[in-house]
């Protein structure tokens, strides 16, 4: 007989499995038609802490580095949507862990035609963190929330800055509950027009 904790992994796993398809489907449609981009970013993993039931305990994660990879399209004139892939070290008790997170985008284009170009948005996505030092690996759900701005182009390409945050409000392994808060980050790199 499968635990409570289980059957809410596979709720999760099922819910994000849908709305990833529903919103392929809807992507694969935008993506020929309207402006599209690829960005490639990568930065810093801040310190944060995280909360483990049983043994009811807080933890402090070390910072490590991060690398994203966004593909996104033009939903309305101010209002993209996209989808990413974000890989982060990090790890407790000198410990490595390494976390993997596949989900959606959805921003607001401030200011979208000057030289400097505002975009605030939010992330979702399904959470993986890879225990470096064994066990079952931990899974969750990502809520997050970023600003990028964006410079003037180089040819067809920007410059482009990001802040923001990921979080695991529920998730964990068969052993464990496993959240966290809002854990900061700072990626840069460039963004490449299609």
């Amino acid at each position: 007989m499968l635990e409570d904790r289980d059957c809410f992994n596979l709720r999760n796993n099922s819910c994000f499995g849908l709305l990833f398809l529903l919103f392929c489907i809807i992507f694969t449609n935008q993506v020929i038609a309207d402006e599209s981009n690829v960005s490639i970013k990568a930065g810093l993993l801040m310190e944060g802490e995280m909360y483990a039931d049983p043994p009811d305990e807080y933890y402090d994660t070390d910072s490590g580095l991060m690398f994203q990879l966004n593909l996104e399209t033009m939903l309305a004139e101010k209002l993209s949507a996209g989808v990413f892939y974000l890989r982060a070290s990090t790890g407790a008790y000198e410990e490595k862990a390494t976390i993997n997170t596949y989900g959606v985008t959805l921003k607001a284009h401030i200011n979208r035609n000057s030289n400097v170009r505002i975009r605030p948005g939010i992330a979702i996505g399904y959470q993986t963190i890879d225990l470096g030092f064994g066990g079952d690996d931990i899974t969750g759900l990502d809520i997050g929330g970023f600003i990028e701005v964006a410079f003037s182009k180089i040819g067809e390409n920007d410059l482009i800055a990001e802040l923001g945050f990921i979080t695991q409000p529920a998730g964990g392994n068969k052993d464990s509950d496993v959240t966290f808060g809002p854990i900061l980050y700072i990626t840069g790199g460039m963004s490449f027009g299609m």
